[in-house]
């Protein structure tokens, strides 16, 4: 069966945020449509609408001589990105607290456990990795599809520009993880006992300095 169009372009899109995400988008020279349509096997249509939406979410910028680049981040984007997890995390975090099953806690001890073995075996990128699971699984016991979306779209939005490979070069990154994963071990205690607003209140002091990190990190 013939791919629809709007199809095209949402496989284009998936495809070309990944390639955001994954850092194979660079910031110091334009890519253009036709090249992009290409490299794709696709029409200009799909890739320029593609473009449009990526641009519109903030993941690329248009060029001024032409073409477009990933979006260099500034240490205000940081502390937007930071202000949106707050706020987003407190509520996820304290619904998570209500509503997370049986089968969401089992999965949430094994993320916490790979989390501890990647620290020990010095797998800085599995460990950022779990860290993330963290956010986005606890996100998921929420039970609200919307605040999962928004959660998932803010740490979409840091991997893009690379903030987190960045903090992975940090000399004191081996304390930094120790530190997150004991207070991601004390937040998912008060998620298991059912303490909504203490998880709350947790989550935003751990979010606090996770700020602290990231803008220590795009400072050096």
């Amino acid at each position: 069966m013939p791919i629809k169009a709007s199809t095209l372009t949402q496989q284009v899109y998936d495809h070309l945020k990944e390639k955001v995400v994954s850092g194979g988008f660079g910031t110091d020279g334009p890519l253009f449509e036709t090249q992009l349509a290409q490299d794709l096997g696709v029409s200009r249509t799909p890739v320029r609408e593609a473009l449009r939406m990526l641009e519109n979410e903030g993941f690329v910028t248009a060029s001024p001589g032409g073409g477009v680049r990933a979006l260099i981040i500034q240490p205000r984007d940081i502390r937007d990105a930071v202000a949106a997890r707050v706020a987003i995390e407190r509520i996820t975090v304290a619904l998570a607290a209500e509503r997370i099953t049986e089968e969401q806690r089992t999965e949430l001890d094994a993320i916490l456990a790979d989390t501890r073995a990647a620290i020990d075996a010095g797998l800085l990128g599995d460990v950022m990795h779990a860290n993330e699971r963290f956010h986005r699984h606890l996100a998921d016991c929420s039970g609200s599809r919307l605040m999962a979306q928004l959660v998932g779209r803010v740490y979409d939005f840091l991997r893009s520009h690379q903030v987190l490979r960045k903090l992975a070069d940090r000399g004191d990154i081996r304390a930094v993880l120790e530190r997150t994963d004991r207070e991601h071990r004390h937040i998912a205690s008060l998620v298991r006992a059912g303490e909504g607003a203490a998880a709350a209140e947790a989550m935003n002091q751990h979010l606090k300095e996770v700020e602290g990190y990231y803008q220590e990190t795009l400072a050096r």
